[in-house]
């Protein structure tokens, strides 16, 4: 039987291709809450990411975990740079006072036991002064609006149907995203209305009613100068073995 054997200066000029392409991680919430009216109504394990206004009994904004680290890309550091875009995903929850047509986002670093007793955001309440609930005070780290984004009004629209929204990470939020996963911890993104009268419901985690877990898309490509370090180290070292062959 003949074993072929790969070079150590072979596997890294393979290792360091298989790092010029794009690394589409996607991963679900590890974590949900539903922060109501009459308060966290979320275990960690919510099965409903609701942004509604502060019209009526229904309101509530959603909280959604994640967590990432550096070795799902196939890197040791992550870098603000490397990170190309960032894809949230979310189901339709279907309900007879779902209507709205736009939803903002909101980022923070704070960690789920940070803002809670380990098994819910029990730290957290729903501030019926404000149109989307969210108090920013009960938080560790203030929450970074990521934007408000237009999505196909909810009124009638079918349960299932899945929203897949372009998240716009910048600046300040880039910077807290890319520390968070590079520190392994989980951080949260909030969803709150945007209008008194705004209902938006999609499913959390582990819903029934209409199944599909929130699910958080990253898409890296790492630095230019890093790819081009490491292929210069490869040659060199593949270089070094022709000479002493």
């Amino acid at each position: 039987m003949r074993v072929s054997v790969v070079s150590p200066a072979i596997a890294l000029l393979v290792f360091t291709c298989s790092l010029a392409q794009a690394a589409i991680v996607t991963k679900e919430s590890s974590n949900s809450g539903g922060i109501h009216t009459d308060g966290d109504r979320g275990d960690g394990q919510y099965s409903e990411f609701y942004a509604s206004g502060n019209d009526d009994a229904f309101a509530e904004f959603g909280v959604l975990g994640f967590t990432f680290t550096p070795a799902d890309f196939g890197l040791a550091v992550l870098t603000e740079a490397d990170i190309q875009s960032i894809q949230l995903s979310l189901t339709v929850n279907d309900r007879g006072f779902s209507d709205g047509n736009a939803i903002e986002l909101f980022f923070t670093p704070d960690t789920f036991a940070s803002l809670g007793n380990g098994t819910g955001y029990t730290n957290l309440t729903y501030d019926a002064t404000l149109t989307n609930g969210i108090n920013t005070s009960q938080f560790t780290t203030t929450p970074i609006s990521l934007g408000v984004y237009a999505i196909p009004e909810m009124a009638g629209r079918p349960g299932g149907e899945v929203d897949v929204i372009d998240v716009n990470f910048s600046g300040a939020a880039l910077t807290s995203l890319v520390n968070s996963i590079n520190a392994g911890t989980d951080f949260q993104i909030l969803a709150g209305a945007t209008d008194a009268s705004h209902d938006l419901t999609y499913s959390g985690f582990g819903n029934t009613f209409d199944p599909g877990n929130p699910t958080l898309s990253i898409n890296a490509v790492p630095e230019p100068g890093g790819l081009m370090l490491l292929t210069m180290l490869g040659t060199v070292a593949l270089r070094t073995r022709s000479r002493r062959r």
